[in-house]
């Protein structure tokens, strides 16, 4: 069984059925929070102006998102996990627009398979993929075409939990497995002080996000995506 990694979504690779999608600061930890706290599903979109044209049509739907971090004009909530409270996500449908994330859940919705980790959940997600035994890709988002670091080190995360399974990695989970293997016993540190767009979010007054973020399994669920629509089993 082979575990594949794309530290970046443009990057050239082998691309298995089963694909997961990392984007730690901060897509897939603000869908596991939502769903964590009672959403009844969560859409992710390409554009502000679906997400806009959807609540028109649905003024009960909350829309969240950012681009440059910032939340949109006339959005409901941004892109903080933080402010996806089961007092403003539980039993809605959540619709989300970010700059790197949602579009990597987009270019990958071909796969036959797309599950979504972060810090939050990664053994949970460990768990599903060792009891599926399937062969799978894991794709960091990245910000704007480049690799993040907190991405590569949840999929060494990943990688570590499979590899003690039988799993073979490529050079790519190699590399994210040494970056694990350097940072595992500070995470706070890796997201405040290492990662750039950590240390961007703290800059403009979000440093709480990369605190939240950097926890480890705060959340036993894994997050499905079948072509928009992202839910929990």
């Amino acid at each position: 069984m082979n575990v594949n990694v794309l530290l970046e979504p443009g990057q050239k690779g082998t691309c298995e059925k089963t694909v997961i999608i990392i984007d730690v600061l901060r897509a897939t930890s603000s869908i596991v929070t939502a769903l964590a706290n009672g959403a009844s599903s969560v859409e992710a979109v390409g554009s502000v102006t679906r997400a806009r044209e959807m609540k028109k049509d649905d003024p009960d739907l909350v829309i969240t998102g950012e681009r440059g971090s910032i939340r949109p004009e006339g959005f409901d909530l941004g892109n903080s996990p933080l402010e996806f409270t089961s007092e403003k996500v539980k039993g809605k449908r959540v619709v989300i627009t970010t700059t790197n994330g949602t579009r990597a859940i987009e270019k990958f919705a071909v796969a036959d398979s797309i599950l979504l980790a972060a810090l939050l959940n990664i053994d949970a997600v460990t768990r599903q993929i060792v009891d599926s035994e399937a062969e799978v890709t894991v794709v960091c988002a990245g910000t704007n075409g480049v690799p993040s670091i907190e991405d590569v080190f949840c999929a060494g995360a990943l990688a570590n939990g499979l590899i003690d399974k039988g799993y073979v990695t490529d050079d790519s989970a190699r590399i994210a497995l040494a970056t694990y293997y350097r940072h595992k016993e500070d995470t706070g540190s890796l997201l405040k002080k290492e990662s750039g767009h950590g240390r961007y979010l703290d800059s403009i007054g979000l440093g709480d996000d990369t605190s939240y973020c950097a926890k480890m399994n705060l959340h036993d669920l894994v997050p499905i995506s079948l072509g928009q629509r992202i839910f929990v089993r």
